[in-house]
């Protein structure tokens, strides 16, 4: 019997070495640069657009910050709306003050009391992009809830009275921040955006067992990495290193998968395989395939690399904007 459970207890440590003799290691890349497809296609001929800016009582110094903090870089701004090939309206809702309560700070100048009101103030924005004969193809309310802080005095009176007074202020701090949000929304939904995304690869670093080719492999993946990070374009030198990639990890997963009870790997391993191949993938501009690949990892072990989930939303976004177009 003491027999028995010796050989048995060898084996199950025979097993565990075998299956842990894997050891996974994450190498920081630093970052790699990318461009986010556009979402849609349908300004791609327009050159020019004009501005319709509709503000609340006293908003004209609003209109001209709206107007200064509209960045669109690869479109020109005109007056002229019927040589325009699009048009921006923005509405300017009705804002909405919260009951402003009193402060005060001790101790001040003279060992007097300071006192200051503050409260909130909520704002809509309702941006509207029409097409040369007229038609919407895009909308977005903006809408924010923002703290209010008057200057201080220590007369009462004069407290309230500058909040009041700064209540123009914090209007004009609602246009910027709702007029900067919606640039940004617009060059993601019209044009292509330069990116960037932190990039970890992988590598096994303690071999059980010997896997000719993976070494090499990796080294690719770097070369790709280095320049493609540099250039975007897809030249004879990429596709080479691209298919080398992901021919030899296509091949290594089928050998190695955790299923197969003869495979001799770990989960781990076998995530990292994919994870790199979600890489190449996306590297070359082929985000449905990345996306599979990132996706197959993550069943397989969620921290085979820090931020597999945003790889996985990252592909997919670029490839459902490639559908789209």
């Amino acid at each position: 019997m003491r027999i028995t459970k010796g050989i048995i207890l060898s084996f199950l440590l025979l097993c565990s070495s075998l299956t842990f003799a894997q050891k996974v290691k994450k190498e920081g890349l630093g970052y790699f640069n990318y461009q986010q497809p556009r979402a849609t296609t349908q300004l791609d001929t327009a050159q020019v657009y004009t501005v319709h800016i509709s503000t609340q009582d006293g908003g004209s110094f609003r209109k001209d910050m709206i107007l200064e903090e509209l960045n669109l870089p690869i479109f020109s701004l005109i007056e002229d709306r019927n040589r325009a090939d699009f048009m921006i309206s923005i509405e300017e809702l009705p804002f909405k003050f919260d009951k402003e309560k009193k402060k005060s700070i001790s101790g001040g100048e003279n060992g007097a009391t300071s006192y200051f009101y503050a409260g909130s103030i909520n704002y809509h924005y309702l941006y509207k992009v029409l097409n040369a004969e007229g038609e919407e193809i895009y909308r977005k309310i903006l809408r924010g809830d923002v703290k209010t802080s008057g200057r201080s005095s220590t007369s009462l009176s004069d407290a309230h009275r500058n909040y009041v007074k700064d209540k123009n202020k914090f209007k004009e701090n609602c246009a910027k921040e709702s007029s900067i949000s919606f640039t940004k929304l617009f060059s993601e939904q019209f044009t292509d955006v330069d990116k960037t995304v932190h990039l970890r690869a992988t590598y096994i670093k303690a071999k059980k067992y010997t896997y000719p080719g993976y070494d090499k492999a990796y080294a690719d993946l770097l070369s790709l990495y280095e320049i493609l990070n540099i250039s975007n374009s897809q030249t004879e030198e990429v596709a080479t290193l691209s298919e080398g990639c992901i021919s030899f990890w296509s091949e290594f997963v089928t050998k190695v998968e955790p299923e197969n009870k003869k495979a001799r790997v770990t989960i781990e391993a076998a995530a990292a395989a994919h994870y790199n191949m979600g890489l190449v993938h996306f590297f070359s501009g082929r985000f449905t395939l990345a996306t599979i690949q990132f996706e197959k990892a993550s069943n397989y072990d969620k921290t085979v690399v820090a931020g597999i989930m945003n790889w996985i939303h990252i592909s997919k976004t670029c490839a459902e904007r490639l559908s789209n177009q």
